[in-house]
């Protein structure tokens, strides 16, 4: 079994030899195929010496076999490194063979000098053990030095090769193999040392390893092959393919010169230097005679004529082709000059062609007779600087002097038709070569008449007997006129373009048709100026009350802004904002406070001069800019107030307005228009903080104060997301000291401003939307401490829970409510919404219908800061209330006036409609007196208890006993 494997392995490898002997015989710069041959034949070489070493069965034999294995193992060893250098082609450390070549030539004596080979130093006899069933039998000795020296060359060129193909592995799936045989090398290499060492019974490994590489050897050398193959193939296939395009060369080469023949163009064709070979029939009937017997190059002379081009053959063919530009026949040289007819205008294509090897072979010229075409061009050119002007009046006025420049007209002008129709108002007007002021005429009894009805108009002489009465044309002395009409694109005549001269006009279709191309590009131009206008209009305009509208008031406040910082000049900037506006358009309808928006923009232009810049900024906000020195802010501030304040009448209404103002003096530091206007801004909010219908300047204080706000609000917004905020409860006392509830109040006391007034930061949750998110925080902290209270017995009454007029007028604020205290599984009884009242009044028939949602599910209604709205009184009845809070305003009125009636008149109807009556803000035991007297209900305030936590709440609810004139110890502000 074994002797079938070895010579198995021994064929292999020689027909892998004999493979790469074949395939290097076809192709001689396969210099690893040689290579690798070579090392093939040694390695069969060296499995037959190994193999006879294993089957020999006398020591003479196996020493003698040992000698000649080792004796191919040396020679295989520098063949090995000579194909891995042919393989990598760059090899590292490419000494490395020489050396490996040098130290075995020096160890191959050895093998044959030593009594036992280059193996072994000194033989004990013979080792024999079975493999595969076979006995066999290997020397068994002392191994010699120069054995082990011989060991380690293999190891280094194993190392070595492997380096080689390190970093080709990543690029080559065959460099990868080859490592990997290396590798197996290694190990057999190891197992060598082992077997002659007596520690491993087994044949030698490196043959068998060897066989890997000449399998991939053999694969490589198939794949190439089929590679080399199709190459030939694909190489005949376009060798054939060459023949034929070839062939069709040929025949198309024929076609095209019959082409060229029978072409109608004149056709001149030269060899590459530019010398004329051949000509065709229209070539020679153009240049009247054969240029080709001549012996001219036609080329040159063209070089010559056109300096500034340039006409090698190399630039004309890099190009594609060349297009000369016209040129006058007597400017050309007379060598060819002497065929062409005088004073034409000609014109020169050139083309190269190439042959088959692309190299250029013939210059073909083609020549053209642009006499007339270059007329048309040189007139049309001309024209073209006439609308080549910026797009406002002076393109009219380039059109008109470039028209009677190109026709030697006295005059011209361009007219538009007036709204009336019965007129013309020129948009420029030229006279005897200069731009004259333009005037407007009446249409009766001049030419421009007929151009509009008949849509032409042309007298080349007499036109002062056809129109007696145009006194214009007498006194310019107008024998001629031509004009046209101007149209827009629905085809209606918008205007009219026209000619005048002293001296008769010849009329001709190539003029007629330049009037009507620039009588086209005006009419567009006076549409393009219109539509510009009408856009401007829109874009700068408000479209109610044709005020300047926000973009033009920004433009003209920076604007005003860039004049200021270049001169000691100061102005004033007035932000007017109409006081309840919102409320006039739910009342009397936005068609209604259009109106008014309206009559109040007619009186402000009425009343104020042009030097007083009037804007309509938002929907309710006109600003107002004067640069007027004799007067003060403040004079136009009352100025514009006592024309607000005036009465507007629309239609069956009379309506009282007023209006808040911001004043914002402009000076060389403001900023920014922007800044300007936020500035304003923030004036006019802090006068409608304090009095509105009145008007604030602004100081730097607004600035900072509105940073701070802004510092607030993203503060605040931190808090309720991280539950910073608390809620305190503040109880409510009936006459007979017994509690008939509690207002939930907000409190923010460990903000890192310290602690916040509620007064501080809702407005500022309002102005900023969040008190959207502020009271759904407060109303499930309520829940939330209702629930507690409830399950362990502790309160017994209402929680009045404040809502804010921003979020009762959100859509759906009943139907998330009611869901939220459904949700709870608390008695609704515990709960009463608290609201106030100019919250209530912004949409009363909104309002009513929410309050009677509310009041159906079960909830209480309580209006607070009652008094302190307007129309109270008128309103009141309407909405469906539980409880009505007088406002601490009026509490504070009984300490002077213990009769107040305004607090007695709102207790005593408060009772008529049998609603309850809270007293708010109660300090002192006089207020108390003063309202019992008056037999108020409820009580409030800092004389009982102060808001408190949940806890102190609840202590402060068992320990209540006192009467209601006696604070207790523990009741203070």
């Amino acid at each position: 079994m074994i002797e079938l494997v070895f010579y198995i392995s021994i064929g292999f490898i020689l027909y892998a030899a004999f493979n790469a002997l074949s395939f290097a015989a076809l192709n001689r710069r396969n210099s690893d195929k040689l290579w690798f041959a070579a090392l093939a034949i040694c390695v069969g070489f060296y499995q037959y010496f190994t193999l006879q070493y294993f089957v020999s069965p006398d020591i003479e034999g196996s020493v003698l076999a040992l000698r000649f294995q080792n004796l191919f193992l040396q020679i295989c060893i520098p063949l090995f490194c000579a194909y891995t250098a042919a393989c990598c082609q760059q090899t590292r450390y490419p000494r490395m063979p020489y050396v490996v070549v040098l130290l075995l030539l020096a160890l191959m004596p050895f093998n044959f000098i030593m009594p036992f080979g280059l193996r072994y130093e000194t033989l004990e006899g013979l080792r024999t053990f079975t493999i595969w069933g076979k006995e066999v039998s290997v020397l068994k000795g002392n191994i010699s030095p120069i054995s082990y020296i011989q060991y380690v060359i293999c190891f280094a060129v194993l190392v070595w090769v492997s380096l080689q193909f390190k970093h080709l592995i990543k690029h080559s799936r065959a460099t990868t193999y080859i490592a990997c045989v290396a590798s197996l090398l290694l190990v057999a290499l190891v197992s060598a040392i082992l077997i002659e060492s007596g520690h491993l019974d087994f044949f030698y490994l490196s043959g068998f390893a060897c066989i890997l590489l000449m399998i991939q050897a053999s694969i490589s050398q198939a794949a190439e092959r089929r590679s080399n193959n199709r190459k030939l193939g694909i190489t005949s296939l376009k060798l054939d393919q060459e023949l034929r395009r070839s062939s069709a060369h040929k025949t198309r080469s024929n076609q095209l010169v019959q082409v060229v023949e029978q072409s109608p163009n004149a056709i001149v064709i030269c060899e590459n230097g530019g010398t004329v070979t051949s000509m065709n029939q229209a070539g020679i009937d153009f240049w009247g005679g054969r240029l080709d017997q001549s012996n001219i190059n036609l080329l040159n002379e063209l070089a010559v004529t056109y300096g500034g081009f340039n006409l090698r053959p190399h630039a004309i063919s890099a190009m594609g082709h060349l297009t000369l530009p016209p040129i006058k026949s007597n400017k050309l040289p007379n060598t060819i000059n002497q065929y062409l007819p005088s004073n034409i205008t000609l014109e020169f294509d050139i083309y190269t062609t190439v042959d088959l090897n692309n190299e250029i072979d013939l210059i073909v010229i083609y020549s053209r007779d642009v006499t007339e075409e270059y007329f048309s061009q040189q007139a049309f050119e001309h024209l073209a600087r006439s609308v080549s002007y910026s797009s406002d009046s002076s393109f009219f006025d380039g059109l008109v002097s470039h028209l009677s420049a190109l026709v030697g007209a006295s005059a011209a002008f361009v007219g538009k038709i007036t709204s009336n129709k019965q007129q013309i108002e020129t948009v420029s007007l030229m006279v005897n070569g200069k731009i004259t002021r333009n005037v407007t005429y009446d249409l009766n009894g001049t030419p421009s008449l007929k151009v509009i009805t008949d849509r032409e108009c042309h007298f080349a002489q007499g036109i002062q007997a056809a129109f007696p009465e145009d006194a214009t044309l007498r006194e310019l002395n107008i024998e001629s006129y031509v004009g046209v009409p101007l149209f827009d694109k629905e085809s209606e005549i918008i205007g009219i373009l026209t000619i005048l001269d002293i001296k008769p006009i010849v009329e001709t279709p190539h003029l007629i048709h330049i009037l009507n191309i620039l009588a086209a590009r005006a009419s567009a131009e006076i549409q393009r100026q219109t539509a510009e206008t009408r856009m401007n209009r829109m874009a700068y305009e408000d479209h109610l009350t044709g005020l300047p509208n926000r973009a033009r008031a920004n433009e003209h406040l920076a604007s005003l802004l860039k004049t200021i910082r270049s001169t000691p000049q100061t102005a004033t900037l007035l932000n007017a904002n109409i006081d309840h506006f919102k409320m006039i358009n739910d009342e009397l309808g936005h068609s209604t406070g259009d109106q008014i928006i309206n009559a109040i923009s007619i009186k402000m232009r009425e009343l104020f001069p042009p030097s007083v810049f009037i804007s309509r900024y938002g929907g309710d906000e006109l600003l107002f800019i004067s640069m007027n020195t004799s007067q003060t802010a403040v004079e136009l501030a009352h100025e514009v107030l006592r024309a607000f304040h005036q009465p507007i009448s629309i239609g069956e209404h009379v309506v009282d307005v007023s209006a808040t103002i911001g004043i914002v003096q402009l000076s060389q530091h403001t900023q920014s228009s922007l800044a300007a206007i936020r500035q304003s801004e923030l004036a006019l909010y802090h006068a409608k903080d304090n009095v509105r219908g009145s008007f604030y300047e602004y100081e730097d204080s607004l600035e900072s104060e509105a940073k701070n706000n802004l510092i607030i609000q993203t503060l605040l917004k931190q808090a309720i997301t991280n539950n910073e905020l608390e809620v305190h409860y503040q109880p409510q006392v009936n006459a007979n000291g017994k509690l008939f509830g509690a207002e939930a109040l907000v409190r923010w006391p460990n903000s890192p401003q310290g602690p916040i007034s509620p007064a501080v930061f809702v407005p500022i949750a309002e102005q900023s939307g969040l008190i959207h998110k502020l009271g759904d925080w407060v109303f499930e902290r309520c829940i939330e401490q209702l629930t507690v209270w409830h399950n362990n017995n502790q309160f017994d009454g209402h929680l009045s829970i404040n809502v804010s007029a921003w979020q009762f007028a959100l859509p759906g604020f009943v139907e998330r409510t009611t869901e939220r205290i459904k949700r709870s599984n608390l008695p609704i009884s515990y709960f009463c919404i608290e609201l106030t009242e100019t919250g209530l009044l912004s949409d009363i028939g909104d309002t009513v219908n929410k309050l009677k949602q509310l009041r159906t599910f079960g909830l209480k209604i309580a209006l607070d800061d009652f008094g302190t709205g307007y129309s109270s009184l008128a309103y009141l009845q309407q909405l469906p209330l539980d409880i009505l809070k007088i406002d601490k305003l009026f509490v504070d009125e009984l300490e002077t006036n213990a009769t107040s009636s305004l607090a007695s008149t709102m207790i005593s109807m408060s009772h008529q409609m049998k609603l309850d009556v809270v007293a708010e803000g109660v300090e002192t035991a006089q207020q108390v007196d003063a309202l019992e007297a008056l037999k108020c209900d409820i009580y409030q305030g800092y004389h009982f208890a102060k808001p408190m936590p949940a806890v102190e709440f609840i202590e402060w609810t068992h320990r209540y006993t006192t009467p209601l004139n006696q604070p207790d110890s523990s009741r203070s502000k």
